[in-house]
């Protein structure tokens, strides 16, 4: 009987043990939100003195689903990460309308 208790006992806890590795949820994929209105062409900027070791990123139109409208995100001086390139983020039209691809870092 103790053995079998041992074993009922040993057998929950290694299936609650695993339960974690099977109830992940599956990544989200990004929601895509398409804008009918294109957007405006990029400003041109004055960029401030350079900081050491920095490189500029582009400033950017951002929609604004608020006010339905384009808002300009200024661009800046940034450091980079060791061993990534970085991928600006753009605007791409399509058959439904416009869509932002945001700027990442990739290897």
């Amino acid at each position: 009987m103790k053995c079998s208790i041992l074993a009922i006992f040993l057998i929950t806890l290694s299936i609650l043990y695993q339960l974690p590795l099977y109830a992940q949820k599956k990544p989200k994929e990004p929601k895509i939100t398409y804008i009918s209105v294109a957007p405006p062409v990029p400003k041109e900027e004055v960029k401030p003195k350079q900081p050491k070791n920095t490189f500029w990123v582009d400033g950017y139109w951002k929609w604004n689903g608020k006010t339905q409208g384009y808002k300009w995100v200024k661009g800046k001086w940034t450091k980079g990460k060791k061993g990534k390139k970085y991928q600006p983020g753009h605007w791409t039209q399509c058959d439904k309308g416009w869509y932002w691809t945001p700027p990442k870092w990739v290897k």
